[in-house]
């Protein structure tokens, strides 16, 4: 979720940040932390830094999930690898029933910067109370509209099976 605030402040600031002096003339604003210059002088947001798995709390959940075998007209499986980030972060997960189980939290790369985990958040009400729960990208089945738009995401799992994991904590 975080980066869909980051992309949405990015998009509302052009890319840069500006301030009105005096005679109302609009110049770019200093560097602060958090921000860089860009070679024509304005100021943009840094990337974020990817957020590292922790296998040892996906370990811990004692329990594996298998990838489902979702057919779904006008889809195909997809490789989560080829999938840009910005499209899979916010994802809608469904169980192998259509039913709404959660959506893409973060997701979380290993120590060589492969994708290998998402954060699903489960439950809640607008955005309240949601529950993450970690499970391997091998577990989520990602597909992709025939027009390379559209992904949907399934686990072989119920929202209530994904309550009853423990919370999956970002380090």
């Amino acid at each position: 979720m975080r980066l869909h605030v980051m992309t949405a402040a990015a998009l509302l600031l052009g890319g840069a940040a500006f301030a009105q002096d005096a005679t109302g003339e609009v110049a770019p604003t200093e560097p602060t932390e958090g921000t860089t210059e860009m070679s024509d002088g304005m100021v943009a947001p840094e990337p974020e830094t990817p957020l590292l798995v922790d296998e040892n709390q996906l370990a811990s959940r004692g329990v594996q999930y298998t990838a489902p075998s979702v057919q779904l007209e006008g889809f195909s499986t997809a490789d989560a690898a080829a999938i840009p980030a910005e499209q899979l972060d916010g994802a809608r997960v469904y169980s192998t029933d259509e039913s709404s189980v959660g959506e893409i939290g973060e997701l979380l790369v290993d120590t060589e910067g492969n994708l290998a985990a998402a954060v699903i958040e489960v439950g809640g009400f607008l955005g309240f109370g949601e529950k993450p729960v970690g499970v391997e990208i091998s577990e989520l089945q990602i597909m992709q509209s025939a027009e390379g738009g559209s992904l949907r995401v399934y686990i072989d799992a119920t929202e209530d099976q994904l309550q009853e994991l423990p919370d999956y904590q970002i380090q």
